[in-house]
Order: C-alpha cells, then structure tokens, then sequence
C-alpha cells in the first residue's frame, strides 16, 4: 500500500506499550478488568494489550469483541461477544483508528445495555474529525488529516500509513 509512513513497528509498538501502561495506572485498583476490542484492528490490538496487561498485573482479564457493521448507518447493530457480564465491571473498549466517532458510539450500545461499573476508551490513532461527541481516553498518537486521507494499521507489515483514497 502506497501512503506516508507514520509508525513504523517499533514505534507501534512503543505506543501499545504505553497505552498497556496507562490501562494499568487508571485500573490499577481494581481486582478484574474487562477488554473489548472492535472487531478488526481494534480486536488485534485488544489481543495485544491483554498480553501486555497481563505481563505486569495480576488483575483477572477478560477479553470480548463488539462486532458490527462499520459501514450501516447510525443507529446500526452491534453484537458483544464476551463471556462475562459487564455489569457493575470496569470495561476498556479498544479500536484502531478514532476518526467520526460513529464505530464508537455504535459499539458503545451494547456495553452500556449491561450497566458497566466505568467504561474507558482507547485508540492507537484519533484523526480529529468528529462528527458525533465522542473521544478516546487513551490515545496512542493524534493525528491531523484531511477528511479525504484514510488512515491504514497494518498489524501483519507492523506499520500505519495515511493515504489519500
């Protein structure tokens, strides 16, 4: 994929590394933690951070998955696929790339159906281009773009690029 470079594998992971560490500082008190990656990038990254969180702390982690069409219009659907109940539970709904805020939202539905005790999120890249009230906790690195630039993770090739397209 053509594009310019904007992190390259060590400096992703860089960034994973301290996002883990920030999940770690702001949940540091409590006993479990719930991670919810959405699906795609962001369920790549949730695997990643989970392996990460789970090397420094000894909280109980669970992993789930929203899964949804990133494409329907708002309200949408969302399925949460996680085998634990949320409720009353610290949850950290991870995705790759902030940039209306509409996947987000769309994702935050049924999380919040299951009365969470706290809810944080986390984006590696924010793009700034909201188009619905909703930001990201942690954040990995915030970007300025065009409305016509799309930004591209590529876990396998281990780099981020942006491109027009």
């Amino acid at each position: 994929m053509q594009g310019t470079l904007i992190l390259n594998h060590r400096e992703i992971e860089q960034k994973i590394e301290r996002i883990t560490w920030q999940i770690y500082e702001e949940f540091s008190h409590e006993k479990a933690v719930i991670l919810i990656g959405i699906q795609g990038n962001g369920s790549i990254l949730a695997d990643l951070i989970c392996d990460k969180l789970k090397s420094i702390s000894s909280m109980d982690i669970t992993r789930g998955d929203i899964q949804l069409d990133k494409t329907a219009s708002l309200p949408g659907h969302a399925e949460l696929i996680c085998p634990k109940s949320l409720e009353n539970q610290s949850v950290v709904l991870i995705d790759d790339v902030l940039n209306s805020g509409k996947t987000i939202l769309m994702a935050l539905v049924p999380l919040v159906n299951q009365a969470p005790g706290n809810i944080k999120t986390v984006v590696l890249a924010d793009r700034n281009h909201k188009q619905f009230p909703v930001s990201a906790d942690i954040v990995g690195i915030t970007l300025s773009t065009t409305l016509h630039e799309h930004i591209y993770f590529d876990i396998h090739e281990g780099s981020m690029k942006v491109s027009l397209g």
